[in-house]
């Protein structure tokens, strides 16, 4: 027993609880500024566009964007379009690459697999009806749920199939899929 008759983590929860624990106390919230301000709906004045507020505008960052500012003369048309041209993809390249889990390996190549703002997540044959990628992918045995985002997919197996069998059935069933 200790303070007040109390046991001793009961009385040290109390004095923490009273005294902060001995820490620092947290800072003050910072104003808000004219953005969060307008957020909030309330009416902020607009600045004056030419005011020099008595500082220079020399803030210690760089206004590099990663483009030059010389002023040569505008590509020409044909040559704006030949820079915006994707250039030939190659012959499909695809890579096998180990995951933590045993029961998944991602494939990962060099054209677009899946080109949907969202990863793509299979989990059954009925659910990748309407999808090749899905379609052609559960068609294998053994396959239990694919992933696929841009240039990627991990499939996941079940334990009984082995990827020695898998890996070559997945790699031709991208290859019929991406394939020119």
């Amino acid at each position: 027993m200790s303070l007040l008759g109390l046991p001793v983590r009961i009385a040290r929860t109390l004095v923490h609880a009273v005294t902060g624990g001995g820490q620092e106390p947290p800072p003050p919230p910072r104003p808000a500024d004219a953005w969060e301000r307008r957020g909030l709906g309330e009416e902020v004045p607009a600045p004056e566009p030419s005011a020099d507020r008595g500082h220079s505008h020399d803030h210690g960052h760089s206004h590099d964007h990663g483009h030059s500012h010389d002023h040569a003369p505008e590509p020409t048309a044909e040559a704006a379009s030949a820079e915006a041209a994707p250039s030939e993809p190659g012959p499909l390249a695809i890579t096998v690459c180990e995951t933590p889990n045993p029961l998944a390996r991602r494939f990962e190549t060099n054209r677009v697999v899946h080109a949907g703002p969202r990863t793509l997540s299979v989990h059954s044959p009925f659910d990748a009806r309407g999808n090749p990628l899905g379609e052609a992918l559960f068609a294998i045995d053994g396959v239990e749920g694919i992933l696929a985002m841009a240039e990627s997919v991990t499939v996941l197996k079940s334990e009984e199939a082995s990827w020695e069998d898998l890996d070559a059935s997945v790699q031709a069933a991208l290859g019929g899929l991406l394939a020119d």
